[in-house]
């Protein structure tokens, strides 16, 4: 989970546990924030592995905190699905790219300064 707030009714009804009949591809389609199925919006080829593929899918549940939000789904060319890994993808940060947003900051300021 996230730490976005949950809604009144997550609270009231956190999201159920997996069903024991449901099959790894079954879970894995189920929102992340309120366990209902989610929605099949587009399904990608992955090129560097052959028959291999990404399905987006998108919650419908508009009393779910993360309606109209989309995951993925990586199934692999023998049809197994990767455990989903904690929290979204994260990058780790450039100091360049904050050198860089600083100077373009500075150079704003000037251009501003010069039109006075």
């Amino acid at each position: 989970m996230s730490e976005r707030p949950e809604s009144r009714t997550q609270r009231e009804a956190p999201a159920p546990d997996a069903h024991a009949t449901d099959s790894t591809y079954e879970e894995a389609k189920r929102c992340p924030r309120c366990g209902q199925a989610g929605h099949l919006v587009g399904i990608m080829m992955n090129h560097p592995r052959p028959h291999a593929k990404v399905e987006t899918y998108e919650c419908e549940n508009d009393l779910c905190i993360n309606s109209h939000g989309r995951w993925i789904i990586q199934i692999n060319p023998d049809g197994s699905i990767p455990v989903r890994q904690q929290g979204p993808k994260e990058f780790d940060l450039d100091s360049r790219a904050f050198d860089f947003g600083k100077a373009e900051v500075e150079r704003m300021k000037h251009q501003l300064k010069e039109g006075e």
